[in-house]
């Protein structure tokens, strides 16, 4: 087994601090909004994690992508589809890419915020 990087697309809807699952879903990367992920895919370019990043903050408001840099265990032919989504950083640090949708309009970067 080798050890190596590993882009994660964290993509899903944004929760508001009166949404009722907004405590179990805001201990995550900036805390200023519940992270209700949808999806979360490895990938092995930053470049096609990005634009589906983008593809998923389209599909609507409150909508995101959170790409960021993970570290994991797998061999040269593993299908990064089979890795597990447990273990990750889901902290400012490991984030590389962001992106929301907040009433039709894409916002990069709007964790900084």
């Amino acid at each position: 087994m080798e050890k190596g990087y590993v882009y994660l697309l964290d993509a899903g809807e944004l929760l508001d601090k009166n949404d009722k699952e907004y405590k179990n879903y805001s201990q995550v990367y900036n805390k200023k909004f519940g992270f209700y992920d949808w999806e979360m895919t490895y990938y092995h370019t930053l470049e096609q994690a990005i634009k589906d990043a983008v593809a998923y903050a389209k599909q609507g408001d409150k909508c995101y992508g959170i790409v960021s840099l993970q570290y994991k265990h797998f061999s040269h032919d593993t299908d990064l589809a089979e890795l597990l989504t447990e273990d990750n950083d889901y902290d400012m640090k490991s984030v590389v890419y962001n992106i929301a949708n907040f009433n039709g309009k894409l916002k990069e970067n709007f964790l900084a915020e």
